[in-house]
């Protein structure tokens, strides 16, 4: 079933304690994909080269004479970046949503209905700042089709949410006075690979098997 009205961003700290972020108000998401090929416009010299290589003939003939020029060769090795901008809005919600690690404590928790907007703010800030999100200790984005059911509904066409990083936070506030209620915010996530499960538990672990993976091939 798809994540339409709402999605849920979970996080954890060092401890493994996880906390999760319901967004419903104000939601739009963004996406971008950003390739980086092992070879793109340079393959362009090999073109050049091959060129001048074919035999005369071939070269003059009608159907090929130019067609090749301005072009190159390209390999896509599966680089780039592929992100999503999440932009939401947060404040005094009737609803009881959820809004860190439900345990009500101030520093940890603004989960619930009516919070002030500013509470909400200062433990998502907190929170992010505080996690590490990456191969090993994935963030969780549930949106659209990637959803595996756990907060409502069914699970989507993709059985699981989206394994992330979080890159960017930020949110603004209107003009400070008594009447604040709302506050606005955008957080920038990166899909990642999760580490596969048979890679022992510690990145230098992780980086060691690649280096062994690679033949003991250095950069200089």
């Amino acid at each position: 079933m798809t994540l339409k009205q709402r999605g849920y961003l979970t996080v954890q700290d060092d401890s493994g304690d996880e906390a999760v972020f319901e967004f419903n108000r104000g939601l739009e998401i963004s996406g971008e994909l950003q390739k980086q090929f092992i070879m793109s416009n340079r393959g362009q010299i090999i073109q050049e080269v091959y060129q001048q290589l074919i035999d005369d003939e071939d070269a003059s003939a009608p159907e090929l004479e130019g067609r090749s020029r301005r072009k190159g060769f390209s390999i896509d090795g599966g680089g780039g970046v592929w992100s999503q901008t999440i932009t939401f809005q947060t404040g005094l919600e009737s609803e009881d949503i959820m809004w860190g690690d439900g345990s009500s404590n101030d520093q940890l928790d603004a989960s619930g209905p009516d919070v002030d907007p500013t509470r909400r703010r200062d433990i998502i800030e907190d929170w992010l700042a505080r996690s590490r999100t990456d191969s090993q200790r994935l963030a969780k984005w549930y949106y659209g089709e990637w959803t595996d059911g756990r907060f409502e509904g069914t699970a989507g066409a993709f059985n699981q949410p989206m394994f992330v990083s979080v890159d960017e936070f930020n949110m603004q506030s209107p003009e400070i006075d008594q009447n604040v209620n709302s506050f606005e915010g955008n957080i920038t996530i990166s899909r990642v690979q999760p580490f596969p499960e048979d890679i022992p538990g510690t990145i230098n672990d992780a980086v060691d098997r690649v280096s062994d993976a690679l033949g003991g091939i250095t950069p200089w």
